[in-house]
């Protein structure tokens, strides 16, 4: 009932990414995967993260998901003291418009 595609590009590779999902979604909710893992394995900044947290945001996705959760949780490159800026609250699931009550 929700698309997580694993998005683990940057820059010119992602935004267009992400835009195709939304189109091709069916209405689904999208939950782009964003490669946290890349500030170890290929030398993203923080930023490269964070950048494509808000341009998610501004296109209204059902939220981020981030791989690897170790990255995060280590606090690779200071990612998840930036991210308590972003993440005040827990998340609510989004209504699945396309089920029926029956």
């Amino acid at each position: 009932d929700a698309l997580y595609p694993m998005m683990y590009y940057k820059d010119q590779l992602f935004y267009p990414f992400v835009d195709d999902w939304m189109v091709q979604s069916n209405d689904r909710i999208v939950v782009p995967g964003l490669g946290a893992y890349q500030m170890t394995e290929l030398g993203w900044s923080r930023q490269d993260i964070l950048h494509q947290v808000d341009y998610t945001r501004r296109k209204a996705v059902g939220g981020q998901a981030f791989f690897r959760t170790e990255n995060v949780l280590s606090n690779t490159k200071e990612i998840l003291t930036a991210l308590d800026e972003y993440y005040h609250y827990p998340a609510k699931l989004p209504p699945m418009k396309w089920l029926s009550d029956t």
